[in-house]
């Protein structure tokens, strides 16, 4: 996946280690960004991995975690959150399932859209306060979101200065899925009768997760033979063979379809 890599190096880490060539072309640092794709596709793991490679403290927050029975707790803790990030600058402020914390403001009001409305306006309140890097304070805030349903996110927060960089996290290419096999040949025992390569082939459209689980269940066919023989078997090329004609890939072409056209409309609106 190194174009997705090589954006999150412009886009971030060209900004953090060489600051004042960055400045010197005016550019600033985003304030957020938006990874959207496919579940499954690694999108927190690349959220960590920019925090270890820019040096930045990762906190970590579930939309699920906010919401609370409570009159006032939810737009609470959010200020909260930003200020341990303000504490703890540089910090990368990582929100899964953002769609599930500020999704689209509806036109009705009732009494759960009234809190999401409530949660959506402190977000966008603290959003705009976040210090930007364009000084010499190094004190950075960072948000990141990610989404599987960027489409039901309110367009208020996905406008310039707030989750402003929309990157998608797409499925594993080829190469990628040869890595993430390569990467369980070094935990699990595989036969010398296994072809990374074919394997990889003929998992086409498979995300990141399905093949962790297509590694699973071919595991578990060659567990099984030894339970039965008490040999010391490994796991080989007809185990994965059985393993993939029972697996199928998660992803769908209307989701497909579903990232293209947001692409398409935030292309548009720019």
């Amino acid at each position: 996946m190194d174009n997705l890599k090589r954006t999150l190096e412009v886009s971030v880490l060209a900004g953090l280690r060489r600051r004042e060539k960055f400045r010197n072309f005016g550019l600033k640092l985003p304030k957020g960004l938006l990874l959207y794709g496919p579940p499954g596709c690694a999108k927190t793991t690349f959220a960590k991995c920019l925090s270890k490679e820019s040096d930045m403290t990762f906190i970590s927050i579930s939309g699920a975690e906010v919401y609370s029975p409570y009159v006032g707790f939810a737009e609470k803790f959010i200020s909260r959150l930003f200020d341990t990030a303000r504490k703890n600058a540089p910090c990368l402020l990582f929100f899964d399932e953002m769609d599930a914390l500020a999704g689209r403001r509806p036109i009705s009001s009732n009494n759960s859209s009234d809190i999401q409305v409530r949660v959506l306006s402190t977000l966008l309140t603290e959003m705009d306060g976040i210090i930007d890097g364009s000084d010499e304070s190094n004190q950075e805030i960072l948000v990141v979101a990610a989404s599987n349903r960027p489409d039901m996110i309110d367009d208020a927060l996905l406008r310039p200065g707030r989750l402003s960089k929309h990157i998608f996290v797409p499925p594993p290419d080829m190469q990628s899925r040869i890595s993430i096999l390569e990467l369980h040949a070094k935990r699990m025992p595989f036969a010398g009768d296994v072809n990374l390569a074919q394997i990889a082939e003929g998992t086409e459209q498979y995300t990141g997760a399905d093949m962790c689980n297509l590694c699973n269940e071919a595991a578990l066919l060659a567990f099984q033979r030894i339970e039965e023989t008490n040999d010391d078997c490994k796991i080989t090329a007809n185990d994965f063979a059985t393993a993939l004609e029972n697996s199928k890939s998660s992803l769908s072409k209307s989701q497909m379809n579903l990232y293209a056209r947001f692409q398409s409309k935030m292309e548009t609106k720019s």
